[in-house]
């Protein structure tokens, strides 16, 4: 083999050598450079995770302090696909039972190329601490509460309700919803490349504020004598509908208002 030969082919691989590092530099030109930006962004989301925390929802009471609605603290029960898809099948098996759910359902929501979705809403504490027990990679609790209306279709119409995001429907839910609903904190969570949380690297905190509570002139005695009485009536008379509103003559105060059909606030749907 001549000496000519020999420089053709290390022209050749030099070439190759050359066209791959020239390849290799358009490459990191490409992410360090143009696509910077975006590479930020998502390292930084597989990083950071805002967590939303609700404000408790402000009592509502009647004029002596007997409680008409209230705000229970229960459980979100989430999930991060990103962590969880690997192991999706074992961790289905152990949540369905824990969230009367599905198997294949939960897996289902269990994968993904998402970083957060919601499996289960308003899970009890006993099933909250049962959970937190499994240690499961990926999943996560955040607290929400459960509205409940202790006296049931007491004053229904006159309280109101809420829908599944806490606002307030009717009533004094909706008219004094500003005051009641409080205001929602968050904080933002650092993790490490297993999902785990990094406390001591957490970037901020806000704690949320509680809604302020509500006093009626209602009197929950009054009110059920004026509503025994009326159920009497529709009873006895049979109309398609009826009121009594009871007030004090010198001020104005309504101190029982009571309306038939009516529903229970707790299940308004039914």
């Amino acid at each position: 083999m001549n000496a000519t030969s020999h420089k053709q082919r290390a022209l050749i691989v030099l070439c190759c050598v050359s066209l791959g590092f020239t390849a290799l530099a358009g490459r990191l030109v490409q992410l360090q450079v143009l696509r910077h930006d975006e590479y930020t962004a998502i390292a930084a989301s597989n990083q950071q995770q805002v967590v939303q925390r609700q404000g408790r929802r402000g009592e509502i009471r009647d004029c002596t302090g007997n409680l008409l609605a209230n705000s229970q603290s229960v459980r979100i029960v989430c999930a991060d696909p990103s962590i969880t898809t690997s192991n999706a099948p074992v961790i289905a098996a152990k949540l369905a039972p824990l969230l009367k759910m599905d198997v294949v359902g939960l897996e289902q929501r269990l994968t993904g190329t998402g970083k957060y979705v919601r499996l289960k809403q308003k899970v009890d504490e006993d099933a909250a601490q049962r959970i937190r027990a499994l240690k499961l990679k990926g999943i996560m609790m955040e607290d929400q509460f459960l509205r409940t209306y202790p006296h049931g279709n007491l004053a229904s119409h006159v309280i109101g309700f809420v829908d599944n995001e806490h606002r307030g429907v009717q009533g004094i839910e909706a008219a004094m919803n500003q005051q009641l609903q409080g205001v929602a904190g968050y904080e933002v969570i650092e993790r490490d490349r297993k999902g785990r949380e990094v406390r001591a690297l957490r970037d901020e905190e806000i704690e949320p504020r509680d809604g302020y509570n509500v006093v009626l002139t209602l009197d929950a005695v009054i009110q059920h004598v004026a509503e025994t009485e009326l159920d009497k009536a529709m009873t006895e008379f049979r109309p398609v509908a009826g009121v009594i509103i009871v007030s004090r003559p010198k001020t104005g105060e309504i101190l029982a208002m009571s309306s038939r059909p009516t529903f229970d606030p707790n299940n308004p749907g039914t």
